[in-house]
């Protein structure tokens, strides 16, 4: 049975992104509160099952053979429910399963399997992979572990007594642990559950605090002596009158629990301890609670979930290569909280170029972090600048370097890139971070190539880059946003630096800024930087596709998004922060119904010639007409100024039509002409919807200088006016719409946004006729006639709301409409549909595709109290998919939807549908 024609028609609306799999086919089941999906992890929340005592989880990716076991560590009780998390993931699609622990074994007639969760790919855009494939950290490119990876879990409870083997030999507190990787030659993934902490030290008054009296109590119970002229002759004391200083404990307050000033730090020696002194240092500067970590090679240390934190102290990383930081959250650190510091090298005045050869320390990643506002309010040096600590993430004499999907909250000084003029860093990349009411430093950076792209710079209080001494920064498609300045450019008496400014966009900041700004992505602009004096347009030293002129990144957003998306996905826990929830039954969905569908059937706006016939009468054919003893209205064969041109100037009433091919009893049609008239003044008809047995006019009526328009049901009746105030005036279009509900069989009439409904008038609209009216010069230009139908269920969806732990979700029910020519009374010609969804980012990138195939076929759906309402009708068929668990998070995605149906003989019929923003 050969099917005539086929319509399929899909609609979808959401109201709802981050990195989470946001469509998934999984079986509802009791105790799953969670499934959140994200960059290389997932994780999963789960009530717990009645008389387990512990659990086990598992993951595997689809289609794998076995299951693997997750570490017992990233299984833990939270609020009262199992969390579970999955690091170390390549993208695809896992299936997970929590087994509980009965009577001391796994009991797996009570385990709980989720499928089909989809793992996304970092991000490895910029700098620190380019031209490396060794993958950065402890993790390969793909996102795994590297082979013989060590793996050590660090919580506050265990920070000083964690072991692990480092080099064969077994170390104890994560200071030593970081220190010993000197030796080894296994990748380190260290693993931070939790807040890690240090002692708390009291608060200074500092208006009541002489720097120089002879004793002075800063810490509670541990006082502050002075012995001599410098910083470093102070001799702290505990509550015992024990002095602590450097020669007696550690560095680190993370294993010695104490703080001490930066008189010394730890060096291994062979894997023994050894404390060295460096006085100069000391002189000015206090650095307390750093844990220094020198030479170390492929680590990541990583947060797990979304509440790692990092508090009151901060790392150093010095002459280490291949460093990953990632999904922490630093606060309250009293010196800087993520620093870097390769070997020195001199940079003499006037060097136009640098071999960066010479920087023996790269590939440094850090990303996915939030920097929160430093604390220090003990500081016992001169310079008495970091109350809110001192740099988020400064970096000196390192190159190839990625600074990455990042929140920098009211940081003090966010980031310095060169410790001073002589300090040489290269090849740096800053994007998709959100700096946000930072004070300065963002960054301040020396003797430096860097690129920045996709940032947002938001209400900074102080100065945002400041670009000294030969750097220079290429600047492509970022948003600063109430910045009180945002360049700063100063030569220093070194090279002169540069700021290369290109698609970026400025909300209420400073618009005089000392900025190249360029039209064209291959402008350069000289200064000499340390690489070349156009790096950025160089193949050779840069990430640059010369054929396209674009940086050759995995997503460029437009500066616009960035407001939108930034605060989304930069930060900790961002990566798997959006939710996925289970709805157990459809019915949970409630009976909330949007018929937004409409049919385009007629769309003339004129702009091509049209062939005008001629009548006698009113036409019964479509097409445009005009009367055959018009002789003066000629003009109606041309359009003229994109409308159809109505000419007369003879005193007696001539007519044109405008005739439908095809007339409509059903549904609810909208039929609307855009009119502008040339003259105002008379009594005429100008518009007339013609029925089947009487028409719908549009008149003008009114004395003179007072004429307005309105509608009329029979030729005698005087006009009832829409908007009392609307005076009907030449030169002025007019939009008018005639909606009528074939379903109700009442009419809505609009005009220029004022309507008048239930009007008793529901026949069938053949064509529309324009009068020119008895008296000279009432000409006019009809400037387009459309027709749109709403048809009840060939474009439509439910958007149903519900609560699950006081927690309101959306879901979501795809419906769609085969419709034929003749009657059928069963689908056996067809073989399958399969409706076919793609879901964009705002970036374009596809981030999941859905292929669901339809199973069941409906003559009509209703709308009770959980379900769709459709007419039955002959030749038609319904059918639908739900797709369950969307969020705020999802905003900014693109949906599109098409139907593809396979008939039995093998003929395939691609169905368009839709392209929705979310």
């Amino acid at each position: 049975m050969k099917i005539k024609r086929l319509l399929c028609t899909l609609l979808l609306s959401l109201a709802i992104f981050t990195f989470c799999s946001l469509f998934m086919v999984i079986a509802a089941g009791d105790g799953i509160v969670s499934v959140n999906a994200g960059k290389e992890a997932l994780n999963a929340t789960f009530n717990k099952i009645t008389g387990a005592t512990s659990y086990n989880a598992y993951y595997k990716k689809e289609n794998a053979s076995n299951y693997t076991k997750i570490d017992d560590e990233l299984v833990r009780e939270i609020d009262n429910n199992i969390r579970v998390d999955a690091v170390g993931l390549e993208a695809g699609n896992y299936y997970l399963k929590l087994v509980p622990i009965i009577n001391s074994q796994e009991n797996d007639s009570k385990k709980i399997e989720i499928k089909d969760i989809t793992v996304s790919k970092e991000d490895r855009s910029g700098y620190a992979h380019h031209n490396y494939t060794s993958g950065v950290g402890a993790y390969t490119d793909d996102g795994v572990l590297k082979d013989n990876a060590v793996v050590v879990y660090v919580t506050d409870a265990n920070k000083n007594s964690v072991k692990a083997k480092i080099a064969g030999l077994e170390f104890e507190g994560l200071a030593n642990i970081l220190k010993a990787q000197k030796a080894s030659n296994k990748p380190l993934d260290i693993r931070i559950i939790g807040t890690v902490g240090t002692a708390k030290w009291n608060t200074i008054d500092y208006a009541n605090v002489e720097i120089d009296s002879t004793k002075v109590n800063y810490f509670g119970n541990t006082t502050v002596t002075r012995t001599g002229s410098k910083a470093y002759d102070i001799v702290i004391r505990n509550s015992q009158g024990t002095a602590i200083t450097a020669e007696t404990t550690q560095a680190t307050l993370i294993s010695s629990g104490y703080n001490t000033l930066d008189n010394s730090y730890t060096e291994l020696d062979g894997l023994t301890s050894k404390i060295t002194y460096d006085s100069e240092k000391a002189q000015y500067d206090s650095y307390w609670s750093m844990l220094d970590v020198e030479y170390a090679n492929n680590v990541t240390v990583e947060g797990i979930g979304d509440d790692a934190k990092i508090d009151q102290w901060g790392f150093t990383w010095k002459r280490s290569n291949s460093i990953e930081i990632k999904n922490l959250t630093f606060e309250n650190f009293p010196e800087d909280a993520c620093a870097f510091q390769g070997d020195k090298k001199q940079v003499g005045k006037g060097i136009v170029s640098y071999d960066i050869s010479q920087l023996e320390y790269s590939n440094i990643w850090v990303h996915n972090n939030t920097f929160n506002q430093g604390k220090n309010t003990w500081d016992v040096s001169y310079e008495q600048d970091k109350h809110e600590g001192d740099g988020s993430t400064d970096i000196k004499y390192y190159k190839n370097v990625t600074y990455s999907y990042n929140h920098y909250y009211k940081n003090h000084k966010t980031g310095v890139v060169g410790g001073s003029n002589n300090d040489v860093t290269a090849n740096l990349t800053f994007h998709h971070n959100w700096y946000e009411a930072n004070q300065s430093r963002m960054p301040y950076a020396r003797q430096a190539n860097m690129h920045m792209y996709n940032n947002y710079y938001d209400s900074s209080t102080g100065t945002t880059m400041q670009i000294y001494a030969g750097a220079y920064a290429f600047i492509e498609n970022c948003y600063f946003k109430n910045d009180k300045k945002t360049f700063e450019l100063n030569n220093k008496e070194y090279n002169t630096p540069a700021i290369k400014s290109y698609n970026n966009e400025f909300d209420d900041s400073e618009t005089t800024n000392p900025a190249t700004v360029v039209s064209s992505r291959t402008d350069s602009v000289y200064n000499g930087n340390v690489i070349n004096s156009s790096f950025d347009t160089d193949s050779s030293a840069f990430y640059y596709d010369s054929t396209k002129e674009c940086s050759i990144v995995e997503v460029m957003n437009n500066a616009s998004e960035l407001p939108t998306l930034l605060p989304t996905v930069a930060g900790a826990g961002k990566s798997i922060s959006a939710e996925y929830t289970v709805i157990s039954e459809e019915t949970d969905l409630p009976p909330v119904y949007n018929n937004t569908s409409v049919a385009t059937v007629v769309n003339d706006d004129f702009s091509v010639e049209k062939t005008i016939n001629t009548t006698t009468g009113t036409p019964t054919s479509a097409g445009i007409y005009k009367q055959t003893d018009a002789t003066d209205f000629s003009k109606n064969d041309v359009t003229y100024n994109n409308g159809l041109y109505l000419y007369d100037d003879s005193t007696s009433t001539t007519t044109c039509y405008y005739m439908f091919e095809d007339k409509y009893t059903s549904g609810i049609v909208h039929y609307t002409v855009e009119y502008t008239p040339s003259e105002s003044a008379g009594n005429w008809t100008i518009v007339s919807f013609l029925g089947d047995s009487s028409n719908f006019d549009i008149r003008s009526a009114g004395s003179k200088n007072e004429y307005y328009l309105g509608y009329r049901l029979a030729s005698t009746d005087n006009p009832t006016r829409i908007n009392d105030n609307e005076i009907f005036e030449a030169g002025t279009k007019y939009k008018i719409t005639l909606t009528i509900n074939y379903n109700t069989n009442k009419s809505t009439i609009d005009i220029d946004g004022t309507s008048k409904s239930n009007i008793s008038f529901s026949q069938s609209i053949k064509g529309i006729k324009f009068i020119t009216a008895g008296s000279s010069s009432r000409n006019a230009h009809v400037n387009s006639v459309s027709v749109t139908i709403d048809d009840a269920l060939k474009l439509g969806y439910q958007l149903g709301k519900y609560t699950n732990d006081n927690i309101e979700y959306k879901a979501l029910r795809i419906i769609g409409k085969l419709q034929y020519n003749e009657v059928y009374d069963s689908v056996d010609d067809i073989d399958n549909v399969v409706i076919n969804i793609t879901i964009k980012n705002s970036s374009g990138v596809t981030t999941k595709t859905i292929n669901a195939e339809v199973e069941t076929f409906y003559k009509s759906l209703k709308l009770s109290d959980n379900t769709v309402v459709a007419e039955s009708g002959e030749g038609i068929r319904y059918y639908y998919t739900v797709i369950k668990g969307i969020t705020s998070a999802h905003k900014g995605y693109t949906i599109n939807a098409t139907t593809t149906i396979t008939l039995k003989n093998g003929t395939v019929v691609e169905c368009s549908g839709f392209s929705y923003e979310i």
